[in-house]
């Protein structure tokens, strides 16, 4: 997993694959170039990528060509939209959360 490992003021020192959050929290007090380490959170995209992760495992990845055929073509598009945005979503810090199409779940 990657971390950003920032200063006091927040400034992002280094991004660091690090493995879990606990090993990453070993890094806190230490210094990278003279300057202090005062806090290590994962990236926001690693974050949405999980999100998606999880969200697809409910919905998505349980389709199947049966169920998928049984949709109109306003649900298909609508979901072809959905999952898009999904795709999109981890990179996009400026994109909000997808919003599930009603009535296809």
């Amino acid at each position: 997993m990657l971390y950003e490992l920032k200063d006091a003021e927040g400034n992002v020192i280094d991004i660091a694959s690090l493995g879990s959050y606990e090993y990453a929290q070993t890094y806190v007090g230490n210094n990278i170039d003279g300057t202090l380490i005062t806090s290590v959170e994962r990236l926001p995209a690693e974050l949405r990528r999980e999100d998606r992760t999880e969200v697809f495992s409910r919905t998505i990845d349980n389709m199947n060509t049966l169920w998928y055929n049984s949709l109109t073509a306003e649900q298909q598009s609508s979901l072809s939209t959905w999952r898009d945005q999904w795709l999109s979503y981890p990179n996009n810090e400026d994109a909000t959360r997808p919003i599930l199409p009603e009535g296809i779940f």
